[in-house]
């Protein structure tokens, strides 16, 4: 069985409709049934450093994803980290509320989980699930 742990941090987030969003992505991309993703939401100066330690780049980035084997279950974990910093300036940049922004990164980043890489398709699907799946758009 599938397992979503959602950690908001200090932030106020919607974390039900965050959890149906990441079970509609892994259900309709046919996401092994072993998976377990955790998602922790954080500020850039955290991301900044799993960026700089793991990728060799000094500046936060908006979404980070980490495949984990988990041998002694006989599963992956994808650990997601998502920026709340970067989320808040996404969103006055794109004009969307800060939820949504926070559901497209949330989304980019279980896609990379299920295999997708930084490309335009990527941008489509997220975009897509943040659709279907989320329901606070624009402001």
């Amino acid at each position: 069985m599938r397992e979503i742990f959602i950690n908001p941090g200090r932030y106020e987030i919607n974390v039900a409709a965050l959890e149906r969003l990441v079970d509609g992505i892994l259900t309709c991309e046919g996401a092994p049934s072993k998976l377990r993703i955790e998602i922790t939401y954080t500020d850039d100066s955290y991301i900044k450093k799993l960026n700089s330690r793991y990728l060799g780049r000094n500046y936060p980035t908006d979404c980070m994803c980490f495949i984990l084997p988990d041998e002694a279950r006989n599963r992956e974990i994808a650990d997601i980290y998502i920026s709340y910093d970067r989320a808040v300036e996404q969103a006055k940049t794109r004009k969307e509320t800060l939820d949504f922004e926070l559901a497209i990164l949330t989304a980019h980043g279980v896609l990379h989980a299920v295999g997708y890489g930084d490309d335009k398709l990527i941008e489509e699907k997220q975009e897509d699930y943040a659709n279907r799946f989320f329901s606070t758009r624009t402001p």
